[in-house]
C-alpha cells in the first residue's frame, strides 16, 4: 500500500531564518523536503541547486526530494542523486528517454520519481508508473510558487 508523504517547500522558506525553519521540520519528524530545481529553460524561473541541497542534507537528516524542473535532466543526474536518501523527481516530456532516465537515477543511488503537469493525465504515464519510486502529481503548472490551484486531473 501507497503512503501519503508531506514534504514541504524550501522554495517558500525564509531563507535569512532556514536553521530555524529546518529544526522545526525536525522535531515535527517530516517526511522530505521539497526542493524546487529551475533552470530558467524548462520553466521561465530560477530557484536553488545542487549547493543549496548539500547545505540543507549537511544539516538536516531529512531526506531530499528533489523536483527538477530543468531541461536534459540526464546531464544533472549525478549532482543531485548523490545526497543520503533523495528522491530525484523529472517531468518525463524532458527527457528522450524517461526509462532510461529513471534507471540512470535509481543507478545513482536515488529513488526515481515523475512530476507531472497538470496537463499530462497520469494514464498516459502508465507504462513509466511500474518503475517509479514517487509520483509527484502538480496542481499548478511549474515554475512558481503561489499560483492558484488547478485540479484538471
Amino acid at each position: 500500500m501507497k503512503t501519503l508523504k508531506i514534504a514541504p517547500s524550501m522554495m517558500c522558506a525564509d531563507f535569512l531564518g532556514i536553521k530555524k525553519v529546518l529544526d522545526i521540520f525536525i522535531e515535527q519528524k517530516i517526511d522530505y523536503l521539497h526542493i524546487d530545481i529551475m533552470d530558467g529553460h524548462y520553466v521561465p524561473n530560477f530557484t536553488l541547486g545542487k549547493d543549496f541541497c548539500r547545505a540543507i542534507a549537511s544539516y538536516a537528516d531529512i531526506p531530499l526530494d528533489i523536483h527538477l524542473m530543468i531541461e536534459n535532466p540526464d546531464q544533472f543526474i549525478g549532482d543531485f542523486a548523490l545526497f543520503n536518501n533523495a528522491v530525484v523527481c523529472f517531468h518525463p516530456e524532458t527527457s528522450y528517454h524517461p526509462l532510461r532516465t529513471v534507471e540512470l537515477i535509481k543507478k545513482h543511488g536515488a529513488k526515481a520519481g515523475a512530476a507531472l503537469d497538470p496537463s499530462v493525465t497520469v494514464q498516459s504515464m502508465k507504462y513509466l508508473l511500474p518503475d517509479l519510486d514517487m509520483l509527484s502529481i502538480m496542481s499548478v503548472n511549474p515554475g512558481y510558487a503561489g499560483q492558484k490551484l488547478t485540479g484538471h486531473h
